[in-house]
């Protein structure tokens, strides 16, 4: 078992390779340019016999020079995909928590990401989480902490980071 995910190796590999097939990681080499001294992660799809730099530009070829440990040949690493790092950068687990809680005792849930509510003369209003359940529409908007609560709030608190917004009724007209 590993400290740092407390998951056995094999199972850490089947992840892996989930994640790999999904797009959610990627499979590379960390290389150091000749020219620039830059070490950078690149995507194995994106080297062959050599590697363009991604500071400099300079064509490299990966040799023993070129890798950043002492090993006989350039160690494998993984990346996250760029949508993915920036989501998880986000906070993007707080809204995904949060319509979780919200569709496990709902029969219907459609829902949509963030949006910028816009009326004229009025301040933007920036809604995290826009859905209904059931018919009835909820709203929330995030503010600071990362983690979630299930109790409903109507300001924000550290312990939950969101607050509910006014109740919005369909219009009858």
């Amino acid at each position: 078992m590993t400290q740092l995910t407390g998951m056995e190796v094999p199972q850490i590999r089947e992840l892996l390779d989930r994640f790999l097939d999904r797009g959610i990681a990627h499979r590379g080499v960390v290389l150091r340019c000749r020219l620039c001294a830059d070490s950078s992660f690149y995507h194995l799809a994106d080297t062959g016999p050599g590697y363009r730099c991604t500071r400099c530009r300079q064509h490299n070829t990966i040799t023993a020079d070129a890798w950043t440990s002492n090993a006989h040949e350039p160690e494998g690493f993984y990346s996250l995909d760029e949508i993915v790092y920036l989501g998880l950068d986000n906070n993007i687990h707080v809204p995904i928590l949060a319509l979780n809680s919200l569709a496990t005792p709902a029969r219907s849930l459609p829902h949509m990401p963030e949006v910028i509510v816009r009326r004229q003369g009025e301040t933007d209003l920036e809604i995290d989480l826009w859905a209904i359940v059931d018919g009835r529409i909820v709203t929330a908007r995030r503010k600071g902490a990362t983690n979630l609560t299930t109790r409903p709030r109507k300001r924000p608190t550290a312990a939950s980071g969101w607050y509910s917004l006014p109740t919005i009724s369909p219009s009858t007209n």
